[in-house]
């Protein structure tokens, strides 16, 4: 039987791993207009360089990253907020994968700010020197008219990286955009990953996930209605771990669940498994994949691909020490 991983808190985008990784100073305050379309622009003070070999791997997180807004906002100033992280280097050019990203609206009044938890792993295509910052962008219908909105990102903000030595990644391909209706379920970022030396694993998988409302614009994303207010789905990770001949060598845990309003529209619904290396005795390798269930409301969306060329449903796996 597959066991199921939730979201586990052992390791939140606030969270140190237990090497310290290297980051460049907090970044000051950064105020920024919202604009009507989704322009992702440079949060001053973030950027990092990164110095890798072929193939090495970096885990890019963010930390102290929030946003709020500086105009007053009421019920119905839904402002679309969407953060990455973002690389360029050597071979990153047009088509590649540049980084991931965070999305989710803010819904005022009940909402003061957002707060993104925010990772992609770099693998460096060939040996250089990578530049790797995050970006934001905010927008809303609310300033088609001419209104005036502006949202801050605090002091603080930070990007950090920590070598991920035998690292892997994974994302949803464009063309495995999936929608889910009532009653399904969605089996996604499907990936295989090695176990060794008594280490233990610790698998990432984040999913960009939007309600479909009636008539919504969104490519894909079809079948919704006005008689819902949105959409509730469980997310979890699967992790289960096989010996060489096969066997199985997994545990269980619980799900969680997410509720997307249509004010809220989207959401990134993050998940991070840890396994310990004492619960992987024998085992030669870990099967991993992101399940998304419909519970209730209008049909899901996983978003697919790239947007700019960073990765919305991602998912990527690493090594932790042996001992854990």
């Amino acid at each position: 039987m597959w066991g199921r991983w939730g979201v586990i808190a052992a390791l939140g985008a606030g969270a140190l791993p237990w090497w310290a990784p290297p980051a460049g100073p907090p970044a000051p305050e950064f105020v920024y207009e919202v604009t009507g379309r989704a322009t992702l622009r440079d949060v001053p003070g973030t950027e990092l360089r990164v110095d890798a070999r072929a193939g090495e791997a970096f885990r890019l997180t963010a930390q102290d990253l929030s946003a709020r807004p500086v105009s007053a906002l009421a019920a119905g100033d839904n402002v679309g907020n969407t953060f990455a992280v973002s690389c360029a280097g050597p071979q990153l050019g047009p088509g590649a994968e540049l980084g991931g990203y965070w999305a989710a609206n803010l819904v005022p009044p009940g909402e003061e700010q957002v707060t993104p938890e925010l990772r992609w792993l770099l693998v460096a295509p060939t040996a250089g020197a990578y530049r790797c910052g995050l970006k934001v962008s905010a927008y809303s219908t609310i300033v088609d008219a001419g209104r005036k909105v502006a949202m801050r990102i605090p002091a603080g903000a930070r990007l950090t990286r920590e070598k991920a030595p035998g690292a892997d990644r994974w994302t949803l391909a464009a063309a495995d955009l999936r929608l889910v209706g009532a009653g399904e379920s969605v089996r996604v970022l499907e990936a295989v990953y090695p176990v060794r030396g008594g280490a233990g694993v610790r698998v990432v998988q984040d999913a960009a996930l939007s309600t479909c409302k009636a008539t919504s614009s969104i490519p894909g994303c079809a079948g919704g209605s006005a008689d819902f207010d949105g959409s509730t789905v469980d997310t979890w990770v699967e992790v289960r771990a096989r010996a060489a001949d096969g066997g199985d060598c997994g545990a269980p845990a619980l799900a969680p669940e997410h509720r997307i309003s249509t004010a809220k529209h989207h959401l990134s619904a993050t998940h991070t498994a840890e396994v310990p290396g004492s619960r992987l005795a024998g085992c030669a390798r870990v099967e991993v994949a992101l399940v998304v269930r419909h519970l209730s409301g209008n049909p899901v969306l996983v978003h697919a691909g790239t947007s700019a060329g960073h990765a919305a449903t991602r998912g990527f796996a690493s090594r932790t020490r042996a001992d854990t």
